[in-house]
């Protein structure tokens, strides 16, 4: 897994930005958050994880919350008593894990489609700004 790499020879990166600034530039909040994310958004990590992580830590500090992860060394098929195992919590082939409730926030296209869950932490950051830690910290997840 720490070993994937990102081909740039297609600027996918520059089409990705796009349509975001497509999708939410009328949103509430996504100028107020263009400038912090424009620029790490354009950042050429060699793998995948490195970018992965420099964007989750981004979205943490722009939370407002603790980055309290880390990675584990070596693969555990058994973690150690007290580890929250989240290993198989997301699957592609089993519905995402299920949230009490989901309560509405304003959207962009509200006016033509229903509220749409589940979209990004980018889509709850643009439509209710510093609001969105708040929100998620109001989500208790289902047993």
């Amino acid at each position: 897994m720490e070993d994937v790499q990102i081909a740039y020879h297609h600027d996918w990166q520059r089409e990705h930005w796009q349509s975001l600034v497509s999708a939410y530039r009328s949103s509430p909040y996504f100028e107020f958050y263009e400038p912090e994310l424009e620029p790490i958004w354009f950042v050429k990590h060699e793998r995948l994880i490195e970018r992965n992580n420099a964007l989750l830590v981004h979205l943490l500090q722009l939370l407002k919350e603790e980055s309290k992860h880390t990675y584990s060394e070596k693969y555990e098929k058994e973690p150690d008593e007290g580890t929250l195992d989240l290993r198989n919590s997301i699957h592609p082939k089993k519905p995402w894990p299920k949230v009490a409730e989901y309560p509405n926030y304003p959207q962009v296209f509200e006016d033509r489609h229903p509220f749409i869950t589940n979209l990004s932490v980018l889509d709850l950051l643009f439509n209710i700004g510093p609001d969105a830690a708040a929100y998620l910290r109001a989500l208790p997840l289902e047993d």
